[in-house]
């Protein structure tokens, strides 16, 4: 799977770094981060889709918390919710269409003042 990084501007001014996995295909998507025991810090998984839509996101099979923020096409965050691991059963929608989904580890947004509103420049990424 392709790594990028992305920036974020927080909500102090400051650009936040983030090494992340692009999952851009409906495998890659429909896999996310099952199977794993974790995510390094400051790493994380980016969901391309190929247009603007209401999403929704589970944690099946995955065995630690996470945080997932849905993105619009211009890069702006419009929701940030925290995810219970292992469940199946809960899922996570979006209130709006958006093209990006961002998956880190639970309070990686908190710890970084990165709230609803910040913007992700998915452009700005180096390979790794």
């Amino acid at each position: 799977m392709e790594k990028r990084i992305i920036s974020v501007r927080n909500s102090s001014g400051a650009v936040i770094k983030i090494q992340v996995e692009i999952a851009q295909n409906n495998a890659e998507r429909t896999r996310g981060l099952m199977g794993r025991s974790g995510l390094d810090s400051g790493s994380g998984m980016l969901f391309i889709f190929p247009r603007e839509q209401y999403l929704n996101f589970w944690m099946k099979n995955v065995s630690f918390p996470l945080s997932i923020a849905y993105i619009d096409s211009k890069g702006k965050i419009l929701q940030i919710t925290d995810m219970k691991e292992n469940n199946d059963v809960l899922t996570y929608p979006s209130r709006n269409p958006a093209r990006y989904a961002l998956e880190v580890n639970k309070g990686f947004f908190e710890k970084n003042q990165i709230v609803e509103g910040c913007f992700v420049d998915i452009r700005s990424y180096g390979n790794k």
